[in-house]
């Protein structure tokens, strides 16, 4: 883990940004309407979390040869 490759930019705040300054600079936004969009950009984080959430877990998994949450049939002798 110590070579991991680290990002410069964070392309996974690039739609909050995006949000925050269409909320900000849109003189016909409505409370509603900003209430709406960060409400859909909540589910959108949560939905990018837990598929983040389901890979890291695959490849630690598939990397240490183990079952999360399973148990291994017990081999025959």
């Amino acid at each position: 883990m110590a070579k991991m490759p680290y990002a410069v930019v964070q392309w996974d705040a690039v739609p909050f940004l995006l949000v925050a300054l269409w909320i900000r600079f849109d003189e016909r936004m409505t409370k509603m309407g900003a209430d709406f969009v960060l409400g859909t950009a909540c589910l959108w984080y949560a939905f990018r979390l837990l598929r983040w959430a389901n890979v890291t877990i695959n490849q630690i998994c598939a990397k240490l040869d183990i079952y999360c949450f399973t148990l291994k049939k017990r081999k025959k002798d």
